[in-house]
């Protein structure tokens, strides 16, 4: 996913060879570039050879960063964003493919030459043609990420149409809330318990704290709105200000902070 083969919701099991193949190729680029080092008979040679271990050391630790998270094992689609900056050493890893490639010509040393030449060609292909299939279904995809897009303006628009400035919600539509109305509405994270979330900007959760009267925008039949309705009791209903793009919108005569 973090190099672009798979789609945003996830990789489908022919999609995830790469994932087994990516560290291999990166020993391989690190041992080539070790040997370039060893083999440069003059500046420009120990440059190059030292950006391309640069590039494939940044890989490395990349990775390495990755794994010890425990982000990593517990919700690793949600956080193979962290290893976009992969693609800045994308070309280093390739190399030993595009090495072996180059053996599959006419002038290919012996059998095992040109074996390996078509391996690295197959590979280099294989890879191209799932980039295709990939960009592909993102382009045709795309109404439906203006669709979800819209939807978000949406819910901001009637957040403000209610005279809202503060409110809690969840992670994913906070942040994206506060970005839709220009820092108009800020917001403070709640999980689906009631109580503070992955707060990212301290300043935001201290403004909602001190507002007398903050709003609630929850996901219809969520974890959250269950737990506020039951807070609420019969005042839930009275609560609700709008209902828009799957979310309900509460603005109770008291704030509910089940945390305090």
């Amino acid at each position: 996913l973090a190099t672009g083969l798979c789609p945003m919701d996830g990789c489908a099991r022919w999609q995830q060879w790469f994932g087994l193949l990516y560290p291999l190729l990166l020993a391989v680029a690190a041992a080539l570039g070790l040997v370039a080092y060893r083999r440069a008979v003059d500046g420009a040679g120990r440059v190059r050879a030292v950006a391309q271990l640069a590039l494939v050391a940044g890989a490395g630790l990349t990775l390495l960063a990755y794994v010890r998270s425990p982000l990593a094992a517990t919700d690793p689609l949600g956080n193979s964003r962290y290893l976009s900056v992969l693609q800045i050493s994308l070309p280093a890893v390739l190399w030993p493919l595009w090495s072996a490639a180059r053996r599959a010509g006419p002038g290919a040393a012996g059998a095992a030459g040109r074996l390996v030449g078509v391996l690295g060609t197959a590979v280099l292909a294989a890879l191209t043609a799932t980039a295709l299939v990939v960009t592909g279904a993102f382009v045709a995809s795309a109404g439906s990420l203006r669709a979800e897009e819209g939807r978000a303006r949406e819910l901001a628009a009637a957040v403000r149409r209610a005279g809202l400035r503060e409110v809690y919600t969840d992670y994913w539509t906070c942040h994206r809330l506060i970005f839709n109305t220009g820092e108009a509405v800020v917001c403070g994270v709640l999980d689906g318990n009631l109580t503070p979330g992955q707060n990212r900007y301290p300043a935001y959760w201290r403004r909602v704290a001190r507002a007398q009267r903050p709003g609630y925008v929850l996901a219809v039949g969520s974890s959250a709105e269950r737990g506020l309705r039951r807070l609420l009791g019969d005042r839930a209903d009275a609560a609700v200000v709008t209902e828009v793009s799957g979310y309900r919108v509460y603005h109770p005569e008291t704030p509910v902070r089940p945390w305090r």
